[in-house]
């Protein structure tokens, strides 16, 4: 495997989005992809790169930086999932934003569900109620 650097807020394009959004399915993004880029380029954000630049994993949040992180993606492209990239890019993110709480939400698959469980994080279920107004 190439090496992989990480690297802190970046500005991202379009093109590097389609890339790491599409072949992982998550299409509601690229609806609308300057608006996706814009987002993504106004949150804090650590990506995974290839020493030849190339795009290759991402995680992005929504911090105060004192008592909230809102994690809102973390994906890394199909054919170098399982090596450990996501583990990575979520202990180097959660070390450099070291707040009092952190909120995600994602699918309920076993996969996921053991992915976020090794990383300390438990169900919202454990806490009461959880909503969320999803206008996109």
């Amino acid at each position: 495997m190439k090496e992989i650097n990480y690297v802190f807020n970046q500005t991202y394009t379009i093109e590097e989005i389609y890339i790491l959004y599409q072949p992982v399915g998550w299409s509601n993004y690229l609806h609308n992809p300057e608006k996706t880029v814009a987002g993504i380029n106004h949150s804090q954000s650590l990506a995974a790169r290839l020493d030849d630049g190339t795009l290759v994993g991402l995680i992005r949040g929504i911090t105060d930086e004192q008592t909230i992180l809102f994690i809102q993606d973390i994906l890394v492209i199909p054919k170098l999932q399982g090596q450990h990239i996501c583990t990575t890019l979520m202990k180097k993110f959660l070390v450099a934003y070291p707040t009092g709480q952190t909120v995600l939400l994602t699918d309920q698959t076993d996969k996921t569900k053991s992915f976020y469980e090794s990383l300390g994080f438990i169900t919202v279920a454990n806490y009461g109620a959880a909503y969320v107004r999803d206008i996109r």
